[in-house]
């Protein structure tokens, strides 16, 4: 990626306010507050399998994750959980 997309992303001044506890938006991508850090998130889901994805400014650490189960509750919610865990440890 050159220079100049990867600050087309990641430049705090593109980010806008989407209206929802301090969550922003810019080309795809998601930034907010968590637990003091800044996290940069994109994830999503089909039925089958769910992805997510994200950046911590302060630590520099990026964190990709792929399940392959989706679409009902007990898988949703154990994915869920694991992705809750996941961020809020490396945001300590």
């Amino acid at each position: 990626m050159s220079e100049s997309t990867h600050q087309f992303l990641m430049a705090d001044d593109h980010f806008i306010p989407t209206g929802i506890n301090g969550l922003q938006y810019s080309a795809g991508l998601f930034k907010e507050m968590i637990n003091g850090k800044h996290v940069i998130h994109h994830g999503g889901s089909e039925l089958g399998y769910a992805t997510y994805n994200f950046y911590v400014v302060e630590s520099k650490t990026t964190v990709a994750m792929l399940v392959n189960c989706n679409g009902y509750k007990a898988c949703d919610d154990a994915h869920d959980a694991l992705y809750q865990k996941v961020v809020n440890e490396l945001t300590k």
